[in-house]
C-alpha cells in the first residue's frame, strides 16, 4: 500500500479506535465526519503539497474542514467551522446514507465499555506486577533482589 494512502486509513481508523475507547454516541454520519477530518489534518500536515481530491465531495469537505482545524479556526464560535462540518457531515452522509442511524459502542449484552474493561485489565496487571515483585524478593529498584539492597 502507498505509505501516503496507508498513513490516511490509520488516521481514520484510529480515529474510530478513539471514538470507541471513549464510549463516543453519536450518528454513524458524525462518527465517520470526525475520521475524514482527522485523516485529512494528518495528511495536509504530512504532504502540504497541493492535492486534487479523488475521493469527490467526501475528501474535499474534509481537506476544508482539516485546513481550519491546522489554522485554529474550528470552534464553535466560529460559523465557518460549523458550515465546513455540516458539509462534511452531509458529504459523508450521501456516501454512505447512514443518515439517523446511532452508533453505540457499547453494544446491548456486551457489559462494560471497552474503557472499563481496559481500567480493569490494568489494575489486574498492576496488582500482579506487584505480587510478583513481593514473592520474587525484587526491590522496587531494577536489576536488584531484595537480599542485595539489604546488603549495602
Amino acid at each position: 500500500m502507498d505509505p501516503r494512502v496507508r498513513n490516511r486509513a490509520l488516521v481514520h481508523e484510529g480515529t474510530h479506535i478513539i471514538q470507541d475507547w471513549e464510549d463516543v454516541t453519536s450518528l454513524a454520519h458524525h462518527n465517520e465526519a470526525d475520521a475524514f477530518i482527522a485523516e485529512a489534518v494528518a495528511d495536509l500536515t504530512s504532504y502540504p503539497d497541493s492535492r486534487d481530491p479523488d475521493d469527490g465531495d467526501v475528501e474535499k469537505t474534509a481537506l476544508a474542514a482539516a485546513q481550519m482545524v491546522i489554522d485554529k479556526t474550528a470552534i464553535d464560535s466560529n460559523k465557518d467551522w460549523q458550515e465546513a462540518y455540516k458539509n462534511v457531515v452531509k458529504a459523508v452522509g450521501r456516501r454512505y446514507k447512514k443518515y439517523g442511524q446511532r452508533v453505540t459502542k457499547v453494544e446491548r449484552g456486551e457489559g462494560a465499555s471497552e474503557r472499563t474493561k481496559y481500567k480493569e485489565l490494568l489494575q489486574e496487571i498492576t496488582m500482579a506486577y506487584k505480587i510478583g515483585n513481593v514473592v520474587n524478593g525484587f526491590s522496587t529498584k531494577p536489576g536488584r533482589r531484595s537480599t542485595e539492597c539489604c546488603r549495602e
